[in-house]
């Protein structure tokens, strides 16, 4: 990957996995990275539940780039309860 220098990047759903990586090499090379989270905890985590208006549509505003992780986990079985519930989380 190209190294993204000096740009405000926000990352919805950012606090699993894969946006546990990226934030780590996203703010490792000198980047604001800002956290879309239901649960904040740290300065850099934004209150966002995906229906209300809020402090995230500022930062959606000023980012550089925006990354969604959101929803469900893809990675398990595709039962038909997992599509769904899959298909429901990124919908809702």
């Amino acid at each position: 990957m190209k190294n993204i220098q000096n740009k405000k990047i926000l990352i919805a759903g950012g606090k699993g996995f894969l946006g546990t990586a990226l934030f780590k090499y996203f703010t490792n090379n000198q980047n604001i990275v800002w956290l879309l989270t239901r649960n904040p905890k740290n300065k850099q985590d934004i209150y966002w539940d995906g229906k209300t208006l809020g402090e995230w549509t500022d930062k959606i505003a000023l980012a550089d780039i925006v990354i969604n992780l959101c929803g469900k986990s893809v990675d398990c079985r595709y039962t038909e309860k997992n599509k769904k519930s899959i298909l429901s989380k990124r919908i809702r």
